[in-house]
């Protein structure tokens, strides 16, 4: 906060510190054999967040779900966390988490025959995925100080679900004007924090609103455009929301005689221009705040490196340390009988990680390392997002699924990324909690155990330009760019079409490469320059280059969403070319939200091919093509953006090819 940041370095050390119970065992010890491969983190603290989010935990308990240690003896999930090295808890926390009237006017919530997924008579009337009111935070918040652990809030100021891509207002809100919508943010903000108080579990640290990239309290005009300038007007709503709940933290401070952190927390923490933007808003319009707050997801959020430049830059630029308040990774790609599971081949193809437990295990190693090494100490810590969220079963053979499902009544989408397997036994990923604080030189340096054959495509007439690394998988199941030798690469040319073998050497493994050399024509259609250049994007363009979800394990695509309905495209002509047919082809990703015209086109003067696009749910990349003969020397290519509102998703590796003919 402002008028406390001669007193963060002090407070930093008071409030940070991980206070496990005299009968934990110690974090440099191990509570059995490590299984795994862990290589300690240098210049991790002692008092390191090692976070988990378990928001659904009375849920899972509530559809009879059981926790075990690696033994199969049961335990109490809190306890054993906190002997794992688990030091703070964060639990989310909605307004009125019960049957509410957006869950039918949303299409998230309604099947495809536009019917709720809510159920007609549900059982205690909860929606599902926690039920996280007060009384489910307050009842978790005092399992985790028993365990010893600090309490991370999370206020989500919704109902239900808050992201980047829903920020409904409470049900109570919605119809209200924006001083009144403010004033009850104000009031649920401060009476939930003394209710606490008055439990004594006021939080260590608090959260005003989850992931809001875009905003919050939609319903009451707090929407604003994440990639808009950040002095647009659109702000001035939502920065008076968090302004209420910033005053409303400091109040209930006053009421409880104590001290929190306030965390502003966006999503796509490999987004530097997004984190720039918004935080630069979040500075002029003077929030009063702790820390910034981060989720990243390595399959969608780009690469570990990307996190690692946000995170410096953002903590330098706004001097505030900074938390990944979510991570996960999958430990299987076998989804669970209740199937549906968000993480998948494809997400392990992305995030660069083995889906195993072993990959799983890195992946947390490496969010937490890149935390660690924030300059000047700024890399507080990282959480979890919830390790414990059982799988889904009709315990009672009635039909219905027991637990806790995404809603009510449907199965969890995250039980293969959870650090229990699908029976509730603990897996030796959790083991990386303890191990990342062991003795540096305890452990050597991953070593290269394979190498999938790297494949290269240029354009003829290209240059050469081999890369000086290329992808080697470790045995910590981590993918990593290594250095490579290759051999005699002056006797390849791309002179002619074809594919040519290349051969290297990484250290002692010889490496066999594949060289495809294709006439395409297009410039950047993998968007992998990072910008949408030499592409023309329409003026109202629901367009954006990220690193969230690119195709074939490419670092960017073109990507789109908006709330309204959109009409965009991104246009590249080509001049010079000879004439004769071309292939055009794209490769699509994403979630129509309503009736979908989006097109992919190529034409050269009076000819014209097309071919529309299909977007068929996350993970599931579909190819379109199209043709045209070209006479002019001259190809246009066209991307034809054409959505409802709400839709999203991803173009990536746009080609025009020469081909013999359009057949």
């Amino acid at each position: 906060m402002l008028y406390r940041h001669a007193l963060w370095p002090l407070l930093t050390t008071l409030i940070l510190v991980g206070c496990n119970s005299s009968e934990d065992i110690p974090l440099t010890e191990s509570p059995r054999p490590l299984n795994i491969y862990v290589q300690p983190i240098q210049n991790i603290s002692d008092d390191f967040i090692k976070g988990v989010d378990i928001s659904t935990l009375l849920e899972v308990e509530k559809g009879n779900g059981q926790f075990y240690d690696e033994t199969g003896k049961p335990v109490e999930l809190l306890a054993f966390l906190a002997q794992k090295g688990v030091n703070w808890v964060r639990l989310r926390l909605w307004n009125d988490p019960y049957y509410v009237s957006w869950q039918e006017t949303h299409s998230e919530w309604v099947d495809g025959d536009n019917n709720p997924y809510y159920p007609i008579n549900p059982v205690d009337g909860s929606v599902g995925a926690g039920t996280n009111d007060l009384n489910a935070t307050i009842a978790l918040a005092q399992r985790a100080k028993q365990a010893g652990m600090k309490v991370l809030l999370d206020f989500h100021y919704s109902d239900f679900w808050a992201d980047p891509g829903k920020q409904y207002s409470p049900e109570a809100w919605k119809n209200l004007g924006n001083d009144d919508a403010a004033q009850a943010l104000y009031q649920f903000t401060y009476d939930s924090l003394t209710k606490l108080a008055d439990a004594g579990l006021f939080p260590d640290m608090v959260q005003v609103g989850n992931e809001i990239n875009n905003g919050l309290m939609w319903d009451n005009n707090g929407k604003w455009n994440k990639y808009k300038d950040s002095d647009d007007s659109t702000y001035d709503v939502g920065m008076g929301y968090l302004k209420q709940g910033i005053a409303a933290i400091h109040a209930a401070e006053q009421y409880a005689s104590a001290d929190t952190r306030i965390m502003l927390h966006l999503a796509e923490g490999g987004d530097k221009e997004v984190f720039d933007r918004v935080f630069g808003a979040f500075t002029r319009a003077g929030l009063d705040y702790d820390i910034i707050g981060a989720s990243y997801y390595p399959y969608w959020h780009g690469s570990l490196e990307a996190l690692q430049e946000n995170l410096d830059a953002v903590s330098a630029k706004y001097h505030k340390p900074v938390v990944v308040a979510e991570t996960a990774y999958g430990f299987t790609t076998e989804y669970s009988p209740d199937g549906g599971d968000v993480f998948n081949a494809s997400s392990a193809d992305a995030g660069g990680f083995l889906a195993t437990v072993q990959g799983q295990a890195t992946a947390i190693r490496e969010v937490m390392n890149v935390v660690a090494q924030v300059p000047e100490h700024k890399g507080l810590g990282v959480f979890y997002w919830e390790p414990a969220w059982l799988t889904n079963k009709d315990i009672d053979h009635d039909g219905i699924l027991d637990g806790a499902g995404w809603i009510y009544n449907q199965p969890s989408s995250w039980d293969n990324q959870a650090m229990f397997d699908y029976d509730g036994k603990a897996l030796d990923s959790l083991d990386v909690f303890w191990a990342v604080n062991r003795d540096p030189q305890s452990t050597p340096a991953p070593t290269v155990t394979g190498i999938p054959q790297p494949s290269f495509e240029r354009r003829v007439g290209d240059e050469l330009a081999l890369p000086e690394q290329i992808k080697a998988l470790y045995n910590d199941d981590a993918y990593r760019q290594t250095t490579v030798s290759w051999d005699n690469p002056e006797a390849y040319n791309t002179d002619q079409a074809g594919v040519f073998a290349l051969t290297g050497t990484v250290g002692s493994q010889v490496v066999t490469a594949q060289l495809i050399v294709i006439a395409n024509v297009l410039e950047n259609g993998d968007f992998e320059t990072g910008t949408a250049t030499p592409w023309e994007l329409s003026n109202d363009s629901a367009f954006s280059i990220t690193g969230d979800n690119p195709h074939n394990g490419s670092s960017y695509a073109l990507h789109f969403w908006s709330n309204d309905a959109m009409n965009d495209s991104a246009v590249q002509t080509i001049t010079g070319i000879p004439n004769g047919h071309y292939q055009v082809s794209v490769w699509t990703m994403g979630a129509s939200n309503g009736d979908s015209s989006s097109s992919l086109s190529a034409s050269s003067g009076n000819n014209r091919g097309k071919a529309s696009v299909s977007f068929t749910g996350f993970g599931n990349w579909n190819q379109s093509f199209a043709c045209v003969a070209v006479e002019n020397n001259e190809l246009t290519v066209t991307v034809q953006l054409t959505e409802a509102g709400g839709s999203w998703g991803e173009f990536d590796d746009i080609k025009a090819t020469a081909v013999a003919n359009c057949s």
